[in-house]
């Protein structure tokens, strides 16, 4: 599952685009190659049958985000408490009661740092896409 949950201007040319991607297990540069690709098609490097040929067997070299602004906001085990979650012998695994934490720490610490990292390396591309 991906949505995407909304773009912010952060500073002037600084956007951050905030997706939820949702899946059971990834594969090693999995998410990266899913934005990479969609900035390649927002940039009109690639178009929108790309996604459609990523599906077939065919091996296709795929462009790689960066990493900096990639960042795993939380780990869900809906599988493990659906099965032991309830059982009444293994506590649920989820963490709801830290979510404000979590969020002042990625508000004080992991965004400035990325837009800090970007002001200062431009290595994140998605600036560039947003002006159409």
């Amino acid at each position: 599952c991906w949505v995407c949950l909304g773009v912010f201007v952060i500073r002037i040319s600084i956007y951050i685009i905030f997706n939820l991607v949702l899946g059971q297990s990834f594969m090693l540069h999995q998410i990266r190659k899913m934005v990479g690709v969609i900035i390649a098609i927002c940039r009109g490097v690639a178009k929108h049958g790309v996604i459609e040929r990523s599906w077939q067997p065919d091996r296709l070299d795929l462009p790689i985000a960066p990493g900096l602004g990639l960042v795993l906001e939380e780990v869900h085990y809906d599988k493990y408490n659906g099965k032991f979650g309830n059982d009444g012998m293994h506590e649920r695994l989820d963490f709801v009661e830290l979510n404000d934490q979590v969020s002042a720490f990625r508000t004080k610490f992991i965004l400035p740092t990325i837009i800090k990292v970007e002001k200062e390396e431009r290595s994140y591309p998605l600036i560039k896409i947003l002006s159409f």
